[in-house]
């Protein structure tokens, strides 16, 4: 039964076995634990303004947790259940699913833990449960990431629970565990709320939220002022940033220069082999690959009733950053 509270600060709002489509739907109607990585710069692959995009956008049914890695994250769905049932029995423990709940005071404040927990000593809590590759895995040896922790710290905003097991099963062998508490890390509860909010409250507006400059994206940017137009005149700052551009454009323009030039060497060196090894390790490889693109002067000559209809051409709009090399201004 929904519309009740089932944490200390926890009101249910969706129940775990609800459709899909409903869970996409539901999740749009607040700030979740999974937006907060992103919102606070800490997602490799999304930002605040990506969060802000999705919770305006209509449910599509395809949404995967932004992680670069889709094959990760379906084993990691699938492996989930097997994990924190494993984790349970070592440990004595009854968890169980509970879906989508919304912090009493402020509803827009929502998470879906994966499991709360019962039979604790130390408390009320829940399960949080990741599974992650090897290479990753000495991220996990002394506490949770800096992401994961921001998940975790919402959720414990968000139900008011004493602490959340997090539980990392380490390429598919070795399995981590920390308890969490509230202000772990450097990450202020009253920061954190501040930061979402902001976010949400873009939201309700539709205008894009104004975000710190260290979390400032070319895409950002864009969407914040999408009709530009005239010129401004900058200070001394900016001036400083267009040198240091202009400088940094040139070495890497020598740089790529120099890097093609030893390219050449390596390819000379191997002569008509494709592989080039030392000591029986390979150092690098130069083999055919192919790849299929559509000639569209090819369609042209063939289709000419095609050429012309725009239905084939995706219009791609982009904005390029010249600086001007020139000592006066025109």
């Amino acid at each position: 039964m929904t519309n009740r509270k089932i944490t200390p600060e926890g009101i249910l709002v969706l129940s775990a076995d609800a459709p899909r489509e409903q869970w996409l739907a539901e999740r749009k109607n607040g700030i979740t634990a999974t937006d907060i990585p992103a919102i606070l710069g800490l997602n490799k692959y999304k930002t605040a303004i990506d969060v802000w995009n999705d919770k305006l956008s209509a449910p599509d049914g395809n949404f995967e947790p932004a992680i670069g890695n889709m094959e990760a994250a379906f084993w990691g769905i699938q492996l989930e259940d097997t994990v924190a049932k494993a984790w349970a029995e070592q440990n004595n423990f009854t968890i169980r699913r509970i879906g989508i709940i919304q912090h009493a005071s402020n509803p827009w404040a929502r998470a879906s833990l994966d499991r709360l927990v019962s039979g604790c000593p130390d408390g009320r809590c829940a399960l949080e449960v990741k599974t992650r590759s090897g290479f990753v895995g000495d991220e996990w040896d002394k506490t949770v990431p800096q992401d994961v922790n921001a998940q975790v710290q919402w959720q414990l905003l968000v139900s008011g629970l004493d602490h959340i097991h997090v539980i990392a099963l380490i390429g598919g062998q070795r399995l981590v565990h920390h308890s969490i508490k509230i202000g772990h890390g450097d990450l202020k509860p009253t920061d954190l709320m501040a930061s979402a909010l902001q976010v949400w409250e873009a939201v309700q507006s539709g205008q894009p939220p104004q975000l710190p400059e260290a979390l400032w994206t070319d895409d950002y940017l864009n969407q914040l002022h999408p009709d530009r137009s005239g010129e401004v005149e900058v200070g001394y700052e900016v001036i400083d940033l267009v040198v240091r551009y202009d400088e940094i454009s040139s070495t890497i323009k020598k740089l790529e220069t120099e890097k093609d030039e030893i390219k050449t060497q390596l390819i000379g060196a191997i002569g008509s082999a494709e592989i080039a090894t030392s000591g029986g390790a390979t150092l690098f490889t130069y083999k055919t690959t192919n790849s299929k693109r559509i000639d569209t002067k090819k369609l042209g000559e063939l289709f000419p009733e095609a050429a012309g209809d725009d239905r084939i051409y995706n219009l791609t709009t982009t904005r390029t950053l010249r600086i001007n090399t020139k000592k006066e201004k025109e």
